[in-house]
């Protein structure tokens, strides 16, 4: 299942047609013009989407029932748990039911169906078939981790983060006459914030979020303040939920984002040293 929920050319009816200036991209589907879509990003996007599959959901759980399966679904991420036997069944069902829901506009992604086969060994599980993976993470049946292409995409983030505050912080000493920036006289070193950089790229004040959300649900609606999200900040999450029970063997891996803050370390000197080769952290 690939749905995506783009702005198209009823935005004129309203005054204002941002497919003309190119603000929006047209929803096209198999080389087709569909006149409809909500903007991709919105938070209504899920609330809609949601209220669009409902029949497909309750039809879902009555299959979950029939097989004693386990059905979540995220948007457009669909999960089953099932015996072996029933895999193929239900993945044909779901399929089917998917057509008909859509209208044949809807269709299952067979690019992006994996099936994973869990096997009891010992304490923990071996797997055959398909690597498991949803919604951002995977599991070998030892140790969740994230994905590839989401610590790809954060690597990558944070490079381009970190290129800029080092720029930021050269141009900061030795000024710049185009943008008229007068130069404060001092080091590289001295301008450069290393525990902003860290924050920034998703290494944040642990107490002070744990902090925050605390007071923050113990207070009313109208007294809460914006608690500041970053990568880190989804890892801690992610990290309380997955970890909860002390005494269970799956666990989320945290030593992917230790091994990762070694690395942006050594991309910080690596970047300053190019403006200053003596560069080094105090």
């Amino acid at each position: 299942m690939q749905v995506s929920f783009i702005v198209t050319n009823f935005m004129p009816k309203y005054g204002w047609n941002l497919s003309k200036v190119q603000l929006v991209k047209k929803n096209e589907y198999g080389g087709k013009l569909i006149p409809q879509g909500i903007p991709q990003g919105s938070p209504m996007s899920d609330i809609l989407a949601n209220l669009y599959m409902i029949d497909f959901d309750l039809e879902m759980k009555k299959l979950e029932v029939q097989y004693n399966a386990y059905y979540r679904r995220y948007s457009d991420d669909i999960l089953w748990i099932c015996s072996p036997e029933y895999a193929d069944t239900i993945e044909q069902i779901t399929k089917d039911v998917m057509l008909r829901q859509g209208q044949e506009t809807l269709t299952i992604n067979d690019k992006k169906t994996t099936m994973t086969f869990f096997k009891k060994s010992e304490e923990t599980l071996t797997y055959e078939g398909d690597k498991f993976s949803y919604l951002g993470f995977t599991f070998d049946g030892k140790k969740a981790l994230y994905r590839d292409a989401t610590m790809s995409n954060y690597k990558r983030d944070v490079t381009f983060s970190i290129q800029s505050f080092v720029k930021r912080a050269h141009i900061k000493g030795v000024g710049d006459k185009k943008k008229k920036i007068k130069e404060n006289g001092l080091s590289l070193g001295s301008n450069l914030n290393i525990s902003q950089i860290f924050h920034k790229i998703g290494y944040p004040n642990k107490e002070y979020i744990g902090k925050q959300r605390r007071k923050n649900a113990d207070s009313p609606p109208t007294q809460q303040k914006r608690v500041e999200s970053n990568f880190m900040s989804y890892h801690l999450r992610a990290l309380t939920i997955f970890n909860k029970d002390f005494n269970s063997t799956y666990k989320l891996c945290d030593q992917q984002l230790t091994n990762y803050k070694i690395q942006f370390k050594k991309k910080i000197i690596d970047e300053a040293r190019k403006y200053d080769p003596h560069f080094n952290f105090k």
